[in-house]
């Protein structure tokens, strides 16, 4: 059984709808044993009205984190300080000086850009010529990060940008893709880094999780085993959201345990 949601943010990202502690509140009666808050950190993301939107006030969140420490331990659950980088190759320098001024427990890298441009918009999938080679570049993209940046823990919904394709297929197909994702995947194992199931998928219409089951299915095979599970909740709604589901997938692939970490350091729990 999955008791751990190692994905969320709440207002203190911009995207966020519901705070910290009722975030808190709402992850203790749905019966988890530990949440790790992962607040976004996008520099130079172009989401926003301007670029400052998505780079989280880290001391702020610090300070609401500790806080509440006592809160949490009233309601009987863990929580932990992490946040969601949104990587681009050139800030691995950046990233590596915040990763180590504050007291992090998990970061996630994730990709939300390619070629400084959101992959949510229409836009990035506008200035391709075909589906497939705006995807081939996204993964490319995060094929270049996972090199040059060290200061993750798991890469974060790998094919994040699927979820924003416009008029999407009604399914994702692998062999499409497969030299880019066997590339990522074999620098994240390489590396000791690991990847996540991001329920947010069933959410977003997509039908799966982040990524495909035919992803995870790969990096199992490739040898892969550090799986975190998030629900990328931004409302207490969504916490642990399609969790039975992500439990089924994660088992039927293969694995028998899935990853959390305290103070940077890994740790499993059955399945």
């Amino acid at each position: 059984m999955i008791l751990s949601d190692f994905h969320m943010h709440t207002t203190l990202s911009t995207d966020g709808e519901s705070e910290m502690k009722d975030m808190i509140s709402a992850a203790s009666d749905k019966g988890l044993k530990r949440i790790c808050f992962t607040e976004h950190y996008d520099q130079d993301n172009t989401f926003g009205e301007n670029e400052d939107d998505f780079v989280t006030d880290v001391d702020n969140y610090l300070n609401v984190y500790n806080s509440l420490k006592d809160f949490a331990e009233k309601k009987h659950i863990e929580i932990y300080f992490g946040l969601e980088l949104g990587l681009q190759t050139y800030l691995a320098d950046d990233y590596h000086i915040l990763a180590g001024k504050y007291p992090f427990d998990f970061i996630i890298g994730s990709s939300h850009m390619a070629r400084r441009k959101d992959v949510a918009f229409p836009s990035y999938f506008e200035s391709f010529e075909s589906l497939q080679e705006a995807m081939m570049v996204y993964f490319d993209a995060e094929v270049a990060n996972a090199m040059c940046h060290n200061d993750f823990d798991i890469y974060g919904h790998l094919d994040y940008a699927w979820r924003y394709v416009p008029d999407r297929p009604e399914s994702f197909v692998y062999s499409d893709y497969a030299d880019s994702i066997e590339r990522l995947l074999n620098v994240l194992i390489k590396k000791g880094k690991g990847i996540e199931i991001n329920t947010a998928g069933f959410r977003k219409g997509v039908g799966q999780p982040n990524p495909d089951i035919s992803i995870l299915e790969k990096y199992y095979e490739l040898g892969g085993e550090i799986i975190t599970v998030g629900s990328d909740a931004h409302k207490t709604a969504d916490i642990a959201a399609d969790f039975d589901r992500a439990e089924t997938i994660l088992k039927d692939v293969g694995f028998k345990k899935y990853a959390y970490f305290i103070e940077r350091k890994l740790h499993f729990e059955d399945l």
